[in-house]
């Protein structure tokens, strides 16, 4: 993994794990977040994707979040976002037109 981008995934159970992204999220390193969304979607039922703890994201994390929304959506998959910032709560909603549950953080 890339030194400013960390991403642990704990396994709850069979079919239900967390996904939990700190630092930062950009252009340069968006790939290794979409790599471990797709390995979590395969693997389990329910992810919990956290991202309570970036500190800096731009459109190209939007992108990645829009990617494994759509890559759940077709593995028929839950993926729920978890402390969200309230502006890509509304960035996620105005560029994708299915269901995204999110669960936003005050402040941002």
């Amino acid at each position: 993994m890339d030194d400013l981008l960390h991403v642990t995934v704990w396994r709850r159970d069979p079919n239900c794990c967390d996904v939990t992204v700190s630092g930062q999220l950009d252009a340069y390193n968006t790939s290794n977040l979409r790599d471990v969304l797709k390995h979590a979607i395969r693997a389990c039922g329910k992810i919990n994707l956290i991202l309570s703890h970036l500190t800096f994201r731009d459109l190209a994390s939007l992108h990645a979040l829009l990617v494994g929304v759509r890559l759940a959506e077709s593995h028929h998959a839950d993926l729920h976002l978890h402390r969200v910032p309230h502006f890509l709560v509304r960035l996620l909603r105005q560029s994708y037109k299915g269901a995204i549950t999110t669960e936003s953080v005050a402040g941002d």
